[in-house]
């Protein structure tokens, strides 16, 4: 399954946030992650919403600021 979490900025994530252990958890588990900030949707002419989602790459980090460093790669 892959899970999708709201940050304000991927920039601004930190070791210690919420959404950071939660995203771990789910990599441990077996999941894939993306992140979705707020900039990244878009309501269209036809009035249909899109999202554009960041996808983490770079394996299964194994901790909080393995996940970081990715992230901010």
């Amino acid at each position: 399954m892959r899970i999708a979490f709201f940050v304000n900025s991927i920039e601004g994530e930190a070791s210690y946030f919420t959404t950071t252990s939660l995203a771990i958890a789910a990599m441990a588990r077996g999941h894939d992650i993306c992140y979705v900030t707020p900039d990244g949707f878009v309501l269209r002419t036809d009035d249909s919403l899109s999202v554009r989602a960041i996808i983490q790459g770079g394996g299964r980090p194994k901790n909080a600021d393995a996940l970081i460093a990715t992230r901010n790669e």
